[in-house]
């Protein structure tokens, strides 16, 4: 079990948790298809939509960039197996966020945490075939291709890795990660 989403801070985004008051934002970024096509995140979108996600009791954590403090998409994390060192996470960046860092910095920031803080041995993606974008995301920070991910909650999704080495801690696993230079 988790503990409730906390605050992170890298050097190019923010992790917060999020606000109704980000359901506008949210709403705005998923008006994008691309969102919908690689994730499972519903287009078209409303503000029902988001309001049910807000209220939903995910744990999820807003993707804000570090300079503006503008909320730019959300990342979260779908379930640890009980009895299991091991996550899924998902995230997503809106179209006039993109290309800034936000993604990998946030995915590694999380993982640095969820690895270094909460102690998990694995952290988990799953990434459509064709999302050269998101496979760019995961390779950046620290992720590697596992292969078919056969029986789960996305049909044909790949399965990528980040299995935590023993001597790892939250700094030095964020900072392997979630640098924030890339492209994506």
């Amino acid at each position: 079990m988790l503990p409730d989403p906390p605050e992170l801070r890298g050097p190019v985004v923010v992790l917060r948790p999020l606000r109704a008051d980000d359901a506008g934002a949210i709403v705005t970024h998923c008006q994008d298809p691309e969102i919908g096509r690689w994730t499972t995140v519903p287009y078209p979108y409303g503000r029902s939509d988001a309001d049910a996600f807000l209220n939903s009791g995910e744990w999820a954590l807003g993707i804000c960039d570090a300079g503006t403090n503008a909320l730019a998409g959300c990342i979260g994390v779908m379930g640890s197996p009980a009895g299991e060192s091991a996550c899924e996470v998902g995230y997503w960046v809106g179209s006039a966020m993109r290309r800034r860092g936000l993604a990998t910095a946030a995915l590694g920031t999380l993982t640095g945490w969820l690895v270094g803080t909460c102690g998990l041995g694995r952290v988990e993606l799953l990434i459509l075939p064709g999302n050269t974008a998101s496979e760019g995301v995961a390779t950046a920070a620290g992720f590697t291709r596992a292969g078919r991910a056969r029986g789960r909650r996305v049909p044909g999704a790949v399965l990528w890795v980040f299995t935590a080495a023993a001597d790892v801690t939250s700094e030095r696993t964020a900072a392997v990660p979630g640098g924030g230079g890339d492209r994506f």
